[in-house]
């Protein structure tokens, strides 16, 4: 199907050109081809003319709500014919600049440059359209058509969407710098009408026929049901109508013959944000969502969201900032790596204004933190620089922000655990309107443990005994750990340990207080080895308490919040330890004087008789050299 348009109408002199134009569709541009030349326009109008017309808005695939929008009549067709059938259909034209916004459109003109030439000074020195002649009027939306809006001068219905969404293309510029202008008039019904999206049925609008200056002017969602969609308004367009044939008129089909006019897909971007945890203390972890962790780990997460395509977005006004809230447990925030593709950004400093702003405040109140304490830290990552200076913005391309935090010793213990959220903010509109919304929350889990020492009786706490911990891994490896006096804890290493085990009275080795106490908390869900490693004065060490555990915690439906945590021994402990009935997470662990107190069954009881069994037999043989020494 051709579309032949005389750009000059009434309102300048005759066109000697037929122009072939491709509007519409998929695309939802305006494009010209160059001149064929030989064809002269209609002289008459048809009395039959279309009057009518349609414009449908097509939400794209990720649109959360319908659109509204304010719309223009630029200009009308005028003198429309048509003729053959099928692909062969052509229609034929000329394009009428509508009065009321002849002045505004010749003012953006003034504002554009085109092969290095003013086009305004350029209409204004083309008799065809700049009204200068007798009986001719200004029609600067022919000459835009005609002159301006080209590829090269060979645009095509497959090239429009370049066209359309190329920041470099005059008609990108003109639709934008437009958007920008008041536009009026007192005509409201035939030249100003209101638009919606929809899907194919229900985005369609029905108008004057014409070429439509579409401004998207729907209402931040931030107040409604939509308030956490990621979505912005859509880019300013210019599309011409889709025609309705006149009631009762089978012939000539003007809807059929632009049935691929009218038509657009919703030019809005919608970015994302997505927040995981990546790694604890470097290593890989099995959920994105929730990790445990030790208070003293480091964890790393990892942001990320896309470049969005500023097509059509003032320069200088773009936003775009992840914003990341460490609960107050989390502490030592640090930015790592900020990468757009597989370029690395950097500060911005004085000499590069192509990276990122990095702020950091302190001591804020994080919502999701059931402590309500005022010291969650905020990191900011704002790419502004980047979007608004950058000559070669990668549109699409894929934002990463990697950064690292330390479980504090303020970390929660179970509960909600430690969150760490993102938002993302963003330009809502074209002309940097800035929208700011959440993202997911990812938590950091640790729990508690202690150990209460008391005599057999269990009467009597016992200051002065000491302990080792070690985690158990899936092949049964044990790691031994100790805590620093700001309880973070970290491996034990071999300066830490004596023949295998935590030296006692070293930094791996924990003493009960005078009230028979150890905390050791800030642990995270797994599987434990404890050791007794020195008794109290005045108690045995023959036989001294070990045991296996494991921390297990159950969520919530919600998968969020920690309902309940089972410490649970191995089976076969000895009867020494037990967990307390009313303190889930502390361990009871008795102490013999002697011999007589310790159970004699079990693992235990092998113990105590091959012990006796070894000092007897020392025993025996240290009398027997002594018998024949004296001998």
């Amino acid at each position: 199907m051709f579309l032949n348009v005389g750009v000059i109408s009434e309102r300048g002199i005759m066109n000697r050109f037929v122009q072939k134009l491709i509007a519409g569709a998929a695309a939802v541009a305006i494009a010209v081809t160059g001149l064929m030349g030989g064809a002269s326009t209609a002289k008459a109008a048809d009395p039959a003319q279309p009057t009518e017309g349609t414009i449908t808005i097509i939400n794209n695939d990720s649109a959360s709500y319908d659109h509204t929008f304010e719309g223009w009549r630029l200009a009308t067709l005028k003198n429309v014919t048509v003729a053959g059938t099928g692909e062969n259909t052509s229609i034929n034209f000329e394009i009428d600049t509508t009065d009321e916004f002849v002045d505004v459109i010749v003012e953006v003109m003034s504002e554009m440059t085109v092969d290095g030439k003013n086009v305004k000074t350029e209409y204004e020195a083309d008799n065809n359209y700049n009204g200068k002649v007798d009986g001719t009027e200004a029609n600067p939306m022919g000459y835009l058509i005609d002159k301006v809006f080209k590829d090269d001068e060979k645009a095509t219905f497959e090239n429009t969407e370049t066209l359309w969404m190329n920041s470099s293309s005059a008609l990108r510029k003109f639709a934008t710098k437009l958007s920008a202008k008041t536009l009026t008039t007192s005509v409201a019904d035939n030249h100003k009408t209101d638009f919606k999206s929809g899907t194919a049925t229900t985005g369609v609008n029905e108008c004057k026929q014409g070429f439509w200056f579409l401004v998207d002017t729907t209402a931040d969602p931030k107040d409604t049901a939509n308030a956490n969609a990621i979505e912005s308004q859509s880019i300013p367009m210019l599309l011409a109508t889709k025609l309705v044939n006149l009631t009762g008129q089978g012939a000539p089909d003007y809807a059929g013959a632009t049935a691929n006019l009218g038509t657009v897909t919703l030019k809005a971007n919608e970015p994302f944000i997505s927040k995981e945890i990546t790694n604890v203390n470097e290593a890989n972890t099995d959920s994105k969502t929730k990790a445990d962790a030790r208070i003293g780990d480091k964890i790393t997460y990892t942001l990320t969201t896309k470049i969005p395509n500023y097509t059509g977005y003032n320069d200088g006004s773009r936003v775009l900032q992840l914003i990341d809230t460490a609960a107050h447990g989390l502490k030592d925030v640090t930015v790592t790596k900020v990468m757009v593709g597989n370029s690395e950004l950097k500060t911005d400093d004085a000499t590069d204004n192509n990276g990122y702003v990095l702020t950091q405040l302190k001591n804020q109140t994080d919502p999701l933190d059931n402590c309500k304490k005022d010291d969650a830290t905020v990191t900011t990552v704002d790419l502004a620089h980047y979007v608004n200076s950058n000559d070669n913005i990668d549109s699409g391309a894929t934002v990463t922000v990697t950064l690292t935090a330390v479980v504090d010793s303020d970390a929660v213990i179970a509960g909600v655990g430690n969150p760490n959220t993102v938002e993302l903010a963003y330009s809502r509109t074209p002309s940097g309107e800035k929208h700011q919304v959440p993202g997911p929350t990812v938590r950091v889990y640790t729990y508690d443990f202690s150990i209460h020492k008391t005599n057999m009786a269990g009467n009597e706490s016992l200051s002065g005994a000491q302990f080792a911990i070690a985690r158990v891994d899936a092949n049964n490896t044990e790691t031994f750990m100790k805590v620093d006096a700001n309880g973070m804890w970290s491996d034990a290493t071999n300066a830490d340990l004596t023949e295998g085990k935590p030296t006692v009275g070293g930094d791996a080795a924990f003493s009960t207080n005078g009230a028979g106490n150890i905390s050791m908390k800030g642990l995270p869900a797994g599987t434990y080895h404890v050791y007794e490693i020195k008794a109290p004065d005045g108690y045995t060490s023959i036989g001294l308490p070990d045991f296996k555990f494991t921390i297990d915690p159950k969520f919530d439906n919600a998968s969020t919040t920690v309902a309940s945590v089972a410490y649970t021994k191995a089976a076969n402990t000895d009867a020494r330890i037990a967990f307390d009935t009313d303190t889930p997470s502390q361990a009871n662990v008795k102490n013999a004087k002697n011999l007589t107190e310790l159970p004699m069954t079990g693992d235990l009881g092998i113990k105590v008789f091959i012990t006796v069994g070894v000092l007897l037999m020392a025993a025996g043989a240290a009398f027997a050299l002594s018998a024949r020494m004296r001998a």
